[in-house]
This record gives C-alpha cells, structure tokens and sequence, in this order.
C-alpha cells in the first residue's frame, strides 16, 4: 500500500532550530532544520485555519521525552492551524509524545505510532501528566508496532 492511495501531499513545512544544529553522522549532513510533512486525506478540500508559516523559527530542542525531541511551541503552532477541536492528529513517529502532548491539550483526537517499547511507555507516561481543557482532551491512542 502506498501513502498516495489515501493521502494528498499538501505542503513541506520547515521548522528551524534556534542556536543548534543536527548532525546525522551515517550521512554527514549538518541540518539546522527539520522537515514537517503534511498530507491531508485524498481528495480533500481543507485548508489551515488561518495563513501559515513555510518556515517556522522554534526554540531550542527539548531531549527530555525522546533523543530527536522537539520542543512544544512549534507542535502547538502547527497542531493549532491545521485543525480543530475534536480533530485526528496522526502521528507515524510517535518518539516522546510531543504532538500527542498538545493535542490532548487542545482537544484534538490522536493516534500515534512508535517501534520502541521504551519509548512508547515514556510517552504514555507523558500524557497521563498533559492537561487538556476540562480533561476534555483525553481523547488519544497510541500504537506499539
């Protein structure tokens, strides 16, 4: 099966790393940046909420759910202008729950996916902490795969 079978490509957002860089060492790349891919379902007509930012200028990573950790602003920004309350946030690279995170807090519906048992139980351990509005937003469920 093929992502294009059920998804649309919708646009390469860019996150930028304030003050830090990545170093993939297997392919010696030095990135200052990360990718967001975002898809919307095939043959769907929505858009943001509002005008978006191609390029998003974060803060400093946060390494304390997950090694390749971001931290919660950016995933707020995106989450908030790409969807509404009671919304699916899908998420194929669960790491440390950090959209998980925000979409409990913003109500938001979630399903996140992780490989890593250990890390799969940090995130769970991360949710039961995240508040969301009126404990509304306990909407989620994540996937060991």
């Amino acid at each position: 099966m093929t992502l294009g079978k059920h998804l649309d490509y919708f646009y390469d957002f860019v996150l930028m790393h304030q003050g830090n860089t990545s170093m993939l060492w297997p392919r010696r790349i030095i990135s200052g940046y990360k990718s967001l891919l975002c898809y919307t379902l095939k043959g769907s007509k929505a858009l943001p909420v509002t005008n978006v930012l191609g390029k998003y200028h974060g803060s400093r990573s946060d390494k304390r759910f997950h090694q390749w950790g971001q931290e919660i602003h950016s995933a707020h920004y995106y989450i908030d202008v790409f969807s509404r309350e009671g919304d699916l946030v899908v998420d194929y690279f669960l790491g440390g729950g950090t959209f998980a995170e925000v979409c409990k807090r913003l109500n938001r519906n979630f399903v996140g996916f992780e490989i890593d048992h250990e890390v799969y139980e940090g995130a769970l351990s991360r949710l039961d902490g995240a508040l969301g509005p009126n404990e509304k937003g306990r909407q989620y469920g994540m996937e060991l795969i």
